[in-house]
């Protein structure tokens, strides 16, 4: 009787200690739902291009194919989405992404029309908007990602340079990287590490700035 007394008490204060650490990790990640409107007429947008960077794990989040505006398994912690539409100005958002439900979490973004050639809120290196004719910033990393060499990639013997469009937030994080041009094999990996850099904040006229640029990543078969 002793006997099973104690083994009930081990299995009630395993299950004390086991339940919470279970059910934190659960929490630790869980899925963004983007709802995206016109900020003029309020409706809603669904065609748009998606994604996000969690700053604290340096780790980029890409929707599926068959669900353009979901992310899945986001890890908590400071995330910076980046939505952008043909005609509409890029926008920017910078959220503590905690996870309060199993079902996860549902961001509200509004888009404005583009008004000028220029993103909002972005100081661009380059002169023109997604241009590839400014000098790569690999020099101006205080870390720069390396990518790993993709098994596929190596099997067919892919090579050449992918140049990653970055943009770069006032702290000197990588905020969002899109591969414009390189290997269709190489580019995921290639966004993967750029992310994964961090720069000194830029200043202008004394104030930090977000900037956006070029890391340019050279593979040999």
């Amino acid at each position: 009787m002793q006997k099973r007394s104690l083994l009930i008490y081990i299995f009630l204060g395993l299950s004390i200690f086991l339940i919470p650490n279970k059910v934190l990790a659960q929490n630790e990640i869980c899925n963004i739902e983007i709802k995206v409107n016109d900020s003029d007429t309020g409706k809603s947008i669904t065609d748009f291009s998606l994604q996000a960077v969690n700053i604290d794990k340096q780790t980029l989040y890409k929707p599926s194919f068959e669900n353009n505006s979901l992310l899945e398994n986001v890890s908590i912690g400071n995330v910076n989405l980046t939505v952008e539409k043909e005609g509409y100005s890029t926008e920017y958002k910078r959220l503590k992404h905690e996870c309060d439900s199993e079902n996860g979490r549902i961001v509200e973004i509004k888009l404005s029309k583009r008004q000028s050639g220029k993103t909002k809120g972005i100081f661009l290196i380059s002169s023109k908007e997604g241009s590839i004719e400014s000098k790569a910033i690999n020099s101006g990393a205080v870390t720069l990602g390396r990518p790993t060499y993709p098994i596929a990639a190596r099997a067919t013997k892919a090579s050449g340079s992918v140049e990653v469009q970055v943009v770069i937030d006032l702290d000197g994080n990588v905020i969002y990287a899109k591969a414009i041009k390189g290997h269709p094999l190489l580019r995921s990996v290639s966004e993967k590490a750029a992310v994964e850099s961090k720069f000194r904040p830029t200043l202008l006229e004394g104030k930090p700035v977000m900037v956006s640029g070029v890391i340019v990543y050279n593979f040999t078969p």
